[in-house]
């Protein structure tokens, strides 16, 4: 059974995106980068299909899921898609706290 079954079987057939993220950030301190990436686009998913159905305040959940895909970029390695994720974050949102501090920011 897969981590994304474990979750959505905690909560019924459909897991909120919080709960799909948490169990992503969960993998991804592991070390598990493939399922932790698999369980933050799930999240994404989910959250886009609330937004489509009218629950704006899921913008929050989509900044988290931002921040914590870019990290996994970068410890998977990949600094460049890392950068261009942090920077559409810091596009969109230039307060976010974190995204001051990361390791290649200007």
């Amino acid at each position: 059974m897969t981590v994304l079954e474990q979750a959505k079987e905690l909560q019924g057939e459909s897991a909120s995106p919080q709960l799909i993220n948490n169990v992503g950030v969960l993998q991804h301190t592991k070390g598990h980068l493939p399922a932790a990436q698999l369980l933050y686009q799930s999240a994404w998913a989910e959250i886009m299909n609330s937004i489509e159905d009218g629950a704006a305040e899921m913008e929050d959940m989509l900044i988290t899921l931002s921040y914590n895909l870019g990290r996994l970029e970068e410890d998977a390695g990949n600094i460049d898609e890392a950068k261009k994720t942090y920077e559409g974050l810091l596009k969109k949102h230039p307060d976010y706290v974190d995204g001051t501090s990361f390791s290649f920011h200007n």
